[in-house]
């Protein structure tokens, strides 16, 4: 694939060019070094290294490969990366801070310095007037951008107050929303970004001690963002992630050693707007019922926020957190005795019942676990299922201590026919458990019974079975009877690849060939096309190089009125 430099971002995907941008800026990406006339390699950093090396002429790379895992697409996000450190001056990209010492190699005229260095040299040369001048005429002309200059320089002027900052706030949303007082997905990004500055001052008071310019900024952003909701579209959680840091910040005033009046101002504040229900309806309603708990310190304020919690009229999962933010102010006033006794008398309440099985298991009292494991099953198996998993866990527990083995293969076999999740991990306690020369009848046993099922992800569980036990013979028949009804699922025989590629690779090729064909017969967007790629890819990394040239060759010439699909397979 070639990718000239000029508009490689018109050609690599947006998603991916998302990504090698992050990567970029991060500074992870070696400077590329020459290795040959026209081959440079440059080393990615991150979870691991990768190695990407790439040939160019002319300012357009010819060939590109990368040592990383991705086949979803003709380029990966280590391969974007490198592409912006080559095109970071043009760009003017902020320039990375470096992981190695290595240079890059030069050839011929010396490195342009970037953008952000030559800003630099300008304004360490300008006289103050000038730079003062060009600030009133470009930057006070856009009204976000004067928003954001009062967000950061504003509290400079003036006494430090929650309206101070709630006003500034207001005026970003002002000058972002449109002419019916609505701010589109694209300007709440630009809200985000310069509330975000103010947030940035918030979080640097922490660190320097300013608790109550802490608490300013917090309850002003909590307030004004939360009203935002109501006219923003917030579908990238722009607004959303700036309400969470403002809840987090608050959280940690919590954890600090306030001053009292300072305490009592902050406790107030929790209290008061969890009874006006100013964030009635959303997570940080509770959250002020939660704030003013942390920050209790006496019977009366305990009371208090006890008496606040009963009076709000809870129901659902909203109770559940209630009894827990009680339960913390039990735990701390009233000692460890009346803590037990609360959960005693709250058992309803799935959290409860779990921190009750947990005691009486850790301190030995197994019957006592085993009956409310028990008792939590039929309180829950019709009304809330999901939870009845956690339970038999419990008892699973339970048997595995006593080591009570008819027990175990009870529940386990239970878990791994009811609940999708962890079926395998279910299934090698069985192992565990059954006699080895009983186990090849159990699995047996185990398999018609899954095939009995009306839910097809119990069927699905089968070929796991099969390859567990290495039966990969009975694989294949398994994979064709099902094809039979739903044709060959190509995601599920890149699953099974890696077990039947080196003994049964003609078996797998017709299962590949006849699921993409059967898959473009329907197809009908790029979207579709590339899929189908992601495929031959995969088939390619296996070693069915052969069959998918010539794959390639019969699908061109079979759907040659399809251009799109065709550049797709080129990119193969």
């Amino acid at each position: 694939m070639k990718i000239p430099l000029r508009n490689f971002e018109q050609i690599i995907d947006d998603t991916i060019l998302k990504r090698g941008l992050t990567y970029f800026q991060k500074g992870v990406v070696d400077p590329p070094e020459l290795v040959d006339e026209t081959q440079f390699e440059s080393t990615v950093h991150g979870t691991e290294d990768y190695l990407v090396n790439f040939q160019m002429e002319h300012d357009i790379i010819t060939d590109i490969v990368c040592t990383c895992p991705y086949d979803l697409g003709p380029v990966c996000k280590h391969m974007a990366a490198v592409i912006f450190f080559l095109k970071q001056d043009e760009l003017m990209l902020n320039e990375p801070k470096p992981k190695t010492k290595r240079k890059p190699v030069t050839k011929g005229k010396p490195k342009v310095k970037s953008a952000k260095i030559r800003i630099q040299e300008i304004l360490d040369q300008m006289p103050h007037e000038t730079l003062k001048n060009y600030f009133v005429e470009n930057v006070l002309n856009d009204n976000l951008q004067a928003s954001k200059f009062l967000v950061i320089f504003g509290s400079h002027t003036g006494d430090e107050s929650k309206e101070l900052y709630a006003r500034q706030i207001r005026e970003i949303l002002k000058s972002a929303a449109g002419r019916h007082g609505f701010i589109d997905w694209n300007n709440v990004r630009k809200v985000g970004d310069a509330v975000h500055q103010l947030i940035k001052q918030a979080e640097q008071h922490l660190v320097a001690g300013n608790f109550r310019s802490v608490f300013l900024i917090s309850i002003a952003t909590l307030e004004e963002m939360t009203n935002a909701l109501d006219f923003a579209d917030d579908s990238n959680a722009d607004i959303g992630g700036n309400i969470g840091i403002a809840n987090f910040l608050l959280d940690e005033l919590c954890k600090v050693d306030l001053p009292e009046d300072m305490r009592k101002e902050v406790f107030n504040y929790a209290v008061t707007t969890f009874k006006k229900e100013t964030f009635e309806g959303w997570d940080w309603h509770l959250g002020m019922a939660e704030l003013a708990a942390n920050l209790t310190r006496n019977d009366d304020e305990a009371d208090l926020v006890m008496r606040m919690l009963d009076e709000s009229h809870l129901s659902g999962y909203e109770l559940q957190v209630s009894d827990k933010i009680k339960l913390s102010l039990i735990s701390k006033l009233k000692g460890k005795a009346a803590a037990d006794h609360f959960i005693e008398k709250h058992l309803y309440n799935s959290e409860f019942r779990e921190l009750a099985i947990a005691i009486a298991f850790e301190t030995g009292d197994f019957e006592r676990a085993k009956k409310l494991a028990l008792d939590g099953v039929q309180q829950d198996q019709k009304i809330k299922p999901g939870l009845v998993r956690g339970w038999y866990d419990w008892l699973i527990k339970v048997a595995l201590t006593e080591m009570d083995k008819v027990k175990i293969i009870e529940y386990a076999r239970f878990q791994m026919l009811e609940f999708s999740s962890d079926r395998l991990t279910y299934y090698n306690l069985l192992k565990q458990h059954i006699a080895a020369n009983e186990w090849p009848l159990y699995v047996e046993d185990v398999i018609a019974t899954l095939q009995k099922g009306k839910r097809q992800l119990l069927t699905n569980f089968i070929p796991d079975i099969l390859i567990a036990e290495g039966y990969f013979e009975r694989l294949i028949e398994f994979l064709k009877n099902e094809a039979k009804t739903w044709g060959y699922d190509l995601v599920r025989l890149d699953e099974y690849n890696p077990y039947l590629v080196s003994d049964y690779r003609e078996e797998l090729e017709v299962m590949y060939e006849t699921g993409i064909q059967r898959f473009l017969s329907h197809a009908s967007s790029r979207k579709d096309y590339q899929y189908i790629t992601k495929h031959l890819r995969r088939m390619k990394k296996s070693g069915m190089n052969e069959k998918v040239r010539q794959l390639i060759q019969d699908l061109k010439l079979k759907y040659r009125q399809r251009p799109a699909l065709i550049e797709e397979l080129d990119k193969v």
